[in-house]
């Protein structure tokens, strides 16, 4: 079951042995926010994978650009204001616990986040093949070249084969060619979707096994110990984040590195 900023503050204080470690507040809260959404997307958690349609956005004969269904980091759709992992990323106060301090921290209120979906990973986008309720759906390719897109800008309409994004006036938008021939099929994004920022103390992660949460615990202690610079300690925090997601993943899917490369690109 997931567990709250709060728990996995605990988690990580016994982890590095320092009861005055806060997570709860800047710069702690950027790095773990980081962390969180560099764990998501190192391996396909079933978890972030959506299927993502839109009512509004239905295909119209002979039109040929839509509204990109959600936003995608790599457009930049998500704001990232995290701090380097090269900087200690803890904030330590006088007690033992974050609750206790003279920060006006907020523990009970939930989270209000933007509902639109941002992508980590774009692995599907389908167009259906006609406006019937029960129309086959058709995935759609990025084009292998600029060449080959070219060609086709002259194509009859009929069922949509490619599709390209870009950004007009800072709206996210695909075009599909062949344009569509037909009204009001649906066009779906299946992909893994970036964790929604913790804000707050009650906040709750995505993960469903507590493994994920262990995980994440083992990756911020590590963090925490190569900042002190005891690379032994963190070594052995990331080895242990490296086994815990070869339970859930497999060996194939989690090389050595994986974990380090986590920590490196946050």
């Amino acid at each position: 079951m997931a567990k709250t900023l709060a728990e996995i503050e605990k988690i990580v204080r016994y982890y590095t042995g320092n009861r005055k470690l806060v997570l709860a507040v800047d710069p702690g809260l950027n790095f773990f926010n980081s962390m969180y959404r560099g764990i998501a997307r190192a391996v396909p958690w079933p978890e972030f994978r959506v299927l993502v349609r839109d009512d509004n956005i239905k295909t119209v004969s002979g039109t040929n650009v839509y509204d990109w269904l959600g936003r995608d980091i790599i457009d930049g759709g998500a704001s990232d204001t995290t701090t380097s992992s090269a900087e200690p990323f803890w904030f330590e106060i006088d007690g033992g616990s974050s609750t206790d301090s003279a920060f006006p921290l907020t523990v009970d209120g939930g989270s209000s986040f933007d509902n639109t979906t941002v992508f980590s990973d774009v692995v599907a986008v389908e167009v259906g093949d006609s406006s019937a309720t029960d129309a086959a759906y058709n995935l759609m390719i990025s084009p292998p070249s600029e060449a080959e897109w070219g060609k086709t800008a002259s194509d009859d309409d009929g069922v949509p084969v490619y599709y390209v994004r870009f950004s007009q006036g800072g709206t996210n938008k695909m075009e599909l060619r062949p344009a569509p021939d037909y009204n009001n099929a649906t066009i779906q994004v299946t992909g893994y979707e970036e964790p929604e920022n913790i804000v707050y103390e009650s906040d709750t992660t995505s993960f469903t096994s507590d493994l994920g949460d262990d995980i994440l615990a083992r990756i911020l202690s590590a963090n925490y110990y190569f900042g002190k610079s005891n690379v032994n300690r963190g070594m052995f925090h990331l080895q242990q984040a490296t086994e815990d997601l070869r339970i859930i993943f497999g060996r194939e899917l989690v090389p050595s590195e994986l974990t380090m490369n986590i920590i490196a690109n946050g």
